[in-house]
């Protein structure tokens, strides 16, 4: 026997992914799509149609059957299958129905129905509806009423999610069915406006009792309801009639009836198999948006995630304001509507989220995407978080990611997979580490993992560049290298650019990578509104990042060397600076620490690489100033550099020794010292085989008690 199955498309996500659910199964059943029809009554996104198109479904674009009533746009597949000769029977089902199995359906009456699930139109307006057409009405009870109320409906008032029509009979009651269905649409007034919507099955009741037939009337596990919570039955559905009853993973929300829920639990297996199979990104995202606002994005763009991305980001966007920025895959906006770009462009394949996100931002440019193969003007910065983990195949995830490099100008900022993720789902794929398949591309000169988030690695990949490098600036080898090592990749990336842009380099001295993230990550958090002295600052990125995080920074350097920015190929990392010329938060002093009047007491002290410099008598005087100044339970910072294999202080200063190793003292006499002046130790670590440095290093943190 030969079966035709179609189904209405019209405009909307939520029609869509119905269909989806739809189509697929069918084909789980292993229906041939040439025996498959869909009929598009509206718009429908370009991925979907084109998805239609390849599994080779007879897309067939129609228009309305009547503007007036949109539950009447069945009726365009009878024009088709009047037409249409190689079929003994077809079914003309709802969108919103899922067939589990056919076995045991036995098809010889010329067309098969379930009665109504409830009286509507109610019993009194139906048969005034019978009565103004001449047609007999054959009460009959539907499958459930209403609260309070016994009532009757007519025999072939039908529930119009599932028709099966053989072909000879379709060919004689469409022109019928037709003129009823006008004739109920011109005459609603009868139907009231609650009930004016089932013109379709109303007209196909008055067609069956024109042509004197009577529907076969099925089992309602042919087509079964799962939106009635009244419901109580309790078997297992062959046809699930699911209308809306879908959750934001695109799957049928359970009834919490077991025999029910075994066929449910079918469909959902048959979705998730299509899902990984064929992922349509725009599909469910625009449903998503639509439908589940609260979810938006998705976990990963609400509560902790949303602030860890935050805080992340934040450090990925110096100097943003005069930066262009691309987004693609822009979502929601809740990650990044905080920031303040100023040339901002983000893209995204949902309509609906397009508007969501013009209407947080109206001041930034947004735009819509068909596919992953979009064209625009390349910009300073492309950002494209969590969007390769949704695609579903490599060529999808390769096409994506090279696009995203070609509209690179500088800065290319990834949150994706970097190894096979602990969490899985039907719409997240994994591939390769996307730290390789950035690597790979050969368009990056420093490629840093900045970031970690529910199983999600964030990178920032930065161009090679064709300008000439600043002499002093360290290589992207040494970065690379680094990052390798470093507990906070994120700070150490700021202090980068901080340190580039306004310096014209990073210090390519080897220990500083790991000196000056040590010091940033332990005050990051705990500066603002807090006085802090850099004792020895030099030029370092160090004063900068502590003032932007709200840090009252005093910076103390007695060197007899004045730098200014007029020449920034010429500078190097020594030497006096005016902080203040950068930020109003920063005084800057030329002068010895220990001479220096402070009319305030401090809540940090730090010191990169300074304190061993000074001989012995120096640094105790130095330490006894830093014990007055600090207030109690106050910090100090220091990094200090030690003879290499032993604990020793290092005891040479541009080259020439300071005083013996006896006299200049060992770790264990410097911790001494502090303790002397009222100080405990709260942290001790040392590095040690530092790859072009001539010294260890000694990291101590200490607390004023």
């Amino acid at each position: 026997m030969k079966i035709k199955y179609s189904s209405v498309l019209d405009s909307g996500s939520l029609m869509s992914v119905q269909s989806y659910i739809w189509l697929n199964s069918l084909l789980n059943l292993g229906i041939c799509p040439s025996d498959i029809y869909v009929h598009k009554v509206g718009n429908i996104s370009e991925e979907y149609s084109k998805y239609l198109k390849n599994l080779n479904i007879n897309l067939i674009e129609t228009k309305p059957f009547h503007a007036a009533n949109k539950y009447c746009n069945k009726l365009v597949q009878l024009e088709t299958f009047t037409n249409t000769q190689d079929y003994d029977y077809v079914f003309l089902m709802d969108c919103d129905t899922a067939i589990v199995s056919l076995d045991n359906l036995e098809l010889t009456e010329d067309i098969y129905a379930k009665i109504v699930d409830f009286p509507n139109p109610p019993e009194e307006i139906l048969r005034n509806i019978f009565s103004a057409n001449n047609c007999s009405f054959n009460p009959v009870s539907p499958t459930f009423q209403h609260p309070n109320e016994n009532s009757f409906t007519e025999w072939n008032n039908c529930n119009g999610g599932l028709y099966i029509i053989s072909k000879a009979f379709l060919k004689e009651i469409s022109r019928i069915w037709i003129e009823k269905a006008l004739w109920c649409i011109e005459n609603k007034k009868m139907f009231t406006p609650k009930f004016d919507k089932h013109a379709d099955q109303v007209g196909f009741a008055l067609a069956m009792s024109v042509l004197n037939k009577k529907v076969k009337l099925l089992d309602i596990k042919w087509n079964f309801p799962t939106h009635i919570k009244s419901n109580t039955i309790d078997i297992e559905p062959q046809i699930i009639h699911f209308h809306t009853e879908i959750d934001n993973q695109i799957k049928l929300i359970k009834t919490k009836k077991e025999t029910v829920d075994i066929s449910v639990e079918k469909i959902n297996k048959q979705i998730s198999k299509a899902i990984r199979t064929n992922f349509l990104n725009s599909l469910f995202w625009e449903f998503r948006y639509q439908h589940f606002k609260e979810l938006g994005s998705g976990v990963g763009s609400r509560g902790d995630v949303l602030l860890e991305k935050r805080k992340i980001l934040k450090d990925c966007f110096f100097n943003s304001e005069q930066l262009s920025v691309l987004d693609v895959g822009c979502g929601d906006l809740e990650i990044i509507q905080i920031f303040d770009f100023k040339d901002y462009l983000g893209l995204d394949l949902s309509p609906q989220v397009i508007e969501i996100a013009k209407q947080k931002r109206p001041d930034w440019n947004f735009q819509l995407i068909t596919n992953s193969s979009f064209s625009v003007e390349p910009k300073d910065i492309v950002m494209c978080i969590d969007v390769l983990i949704h695609q579903p195949d490599f060529k999808s995830y390769t096409t994506l990611l090279n696009n995203l490099i070609l509209h690179t100008n500088k800065r290319l900022i990834i949150g994706a997979y970097n190894s096979p993720p602990l969490k899985t789902s039907d719409i997240t794929f994994y591939f390769e580490p996307i730290e390789e398949s950035i690597k790979k591309s050969g368009a990056f000169a420093e490629i840093i993992k900045v970031g970690y988030y529910r199983d999600t690695t964030l990178i920032v990949a930065d161009k090679i560049s064709n300008n000439k490098t600043h002499p002093r600036d360290i290589s992207p080898e040494n970065i690379i290298l680094a990052a390798t090592k470093l507990n906070n990749n994120r700070i150490f990336r700021y202090l980068l650019d901080i340190s580039r842009f306004y310096f014209g380099f990073f210090t390519s001295h080897p220990t500083r990578t790991t000196e000056y993230t040590w010091v940033a990550a332990k005050l990051e958090n705990i500066v603002n509104k807090k006085r802090v002295i850099d004792l020895g600052a030099g030029l370092s990125p160090l004063p900068i990042f502590i003032a932007q995080k709200g840090g009252l920074v005093t910076t103390i350097d007695k060197h007899e060397t004045n730098k200014t920015l007029s020449e920034k190929n010429k500078l190097n990392e020594w030497g006096y600076f005016d902080y203040n010329t950068l930020n109003k938060k920063i005084k800057s002093k030329n002068s010895a620490f220990e001479k220096t009047l402070f009319l305030n007491k401090f809540d940090f002290v730090f010191s990169v690489n300074v304190i061993e410099l000074l001989p012995k008598q120096d640094r105790l005087k130095v330490i006894k100033k830093i014990a007055r100044i600090l207030k109690k339970g106050g910090t100090v910072l220091l990094t200090i550099n030690l003879v290499p294999n032993t604990e020793n202080i290092w005891n040479f200063a541009e080259g020439k020794e300071i005083e013996s190793i006896e006299t200049h003292g060992n770790v264990e006499s410097l911790i001494n010292e502090f303790r002397i002046n009222n100080f405990e130790v709260v942290e001790k670590f040392f590095e040690k085989d530092i790859p072009e440095s001539r010294t260890d290093v000694l990291f101590l943190e200490l607390k004023k008690k």
